[in-house]
C-alpha cells in the first residue's frame, strides 16, 4: 500500500506517529519536509513518519477504561432521553487496532439493534485518540489535532465490515463515504486528545438538533476546546 506523510512516501520499517507535544523541540525529525517540517517542533499536531524500532507504545487500558466509563455515562443521557434508536457506543477496546478482530466486531456490532443509528467509533492511532462517526451509509472522521492528516488504514477496515454488513441484510454493496470534519474543536495542547474524543461524544449527544455535521464541516470554524469544556468531561 502506498502511503504519504506531508507528501513524502512512507518507508519500509517506518510508521505513522502523531506528535502530541516535543520532549526536545530542535530535534530533527527521521523524514523531514525539506524548508517546512524539519524538526520536532515544527510538527506537533501533525504526524511524522517514524522508525519502527524506536516507536514504544503504552499499555492503553487506562485510557480505554476512562473513555468506556464516560460512553456509559453518555448511554445512560441516551436512555433517558429515549434516543436508544438514534445512537449506539463501540467498545474502544475492540476498536483499537484497524485489524481483522476490529472489522469482526465491527460487523457484529452492526447487526446489533438499527444499523441506522450514528455509531461512536473511538480508535487510537499511534497514541492519539480520534473519533470516528459511522451515520448514513457515511464515515466522519474527528481528529483532535490542529494539522489535517488521514488514516487511509483504518478507513479501509471500516468500509470493508460496512460492505460486509450491507451485503449480508441485503442492502447492496456499496462502500460508505469518508469526510473528515476539520472544522471540531481541536485539543489545547499536547496530551488531551482522549477528553476532546468524549467532549465531542458529549456535544453530539446533547445536539437536539443534530447540527455537528454543518457546524464542524467549516475549515473556518477551527478552534480549540477549552479548559472549562475538558474539566466538564
Amino acid at each position: 500500500m502506498n502511503s504519504f506523510i506531508h507528501g513524502v512516501p512512507m518507508q519500509p520499517g517506518f510508521a505513522r506517529v502523531s506528535v502530541d507535544g516535543p520532549i526536545k523541540g530542535d530535534s530533527l525529525i527521521p523524514v523531514p519536509v525539506v524548508g517546512e517540517i524539519e524538526t520536532v517542533d515544527q510538527d506537533v499536531g501533525s504526524h511524522v513518519s517514524w522508525p519502527r524500532d524506536l516507536i514504544i507504545i503504552n499499555a492503553p487500558s487506562d485510557a480505554v477504561s476512562i473513555i468506556s466509563s464516560y460512553m456509559a455515562y453518555l448511554h445512560s443521557k441516551v436512555h433517558e432521553n429515549d434516543n436508544l434508536d438514534l445512537f449506539a457506543f463501540c467498545d474502544p477496546g475492540a476498536t483499537f487496532t484497524p485489524n481483522s478482530d476490529f472489522e469482526a466486531y465491527l460487523f457484529n456490532r452492526l447487526k446489533e439493534g438499527n444499523p441506522d443509528r450514528l455509531f461512536f467509533l473511538s480508535h487510537n492511532t499511534n497514541c492519539h485518540w480520534i473519533l470516528v462517526l459511522m451515520w448514513g451509509g457515511k464515515i466522519f472522521v474527528l481528529n483532535p489535532l490542529p494539522r489535517s492528516t488521514t488514516f487511509p488504514d483504518l478507513e479501509k477496515t471500516i468500509s470493508r465490515a460496512v460492505v460486509a454488513f450491507n451485503i449480508q441484510a441485503g442492502r447492496g454493496n456499496k462502500a460508505p463515504t469518508v469526510k473528515y470534519l476539520s472544522g471540531c474543536p481541536k485539543q489545547p495542547g499536547g496530551i488531551e486528545c482522549g477528553y476532546v474524543v468524549m467532549r465531542y461524544m458529549k456535544e453530539i449527544v446533547m445536539d437536539s438538533e443534530m447540527s455537528f455535521l454543518n457546524k464542524w464541516s467549516a475549515k473556518s470554524r477551527k478552534s480549540s476546546c477549552s479548559r472549562a469544556e475538558l474539566d466538564e468531561v
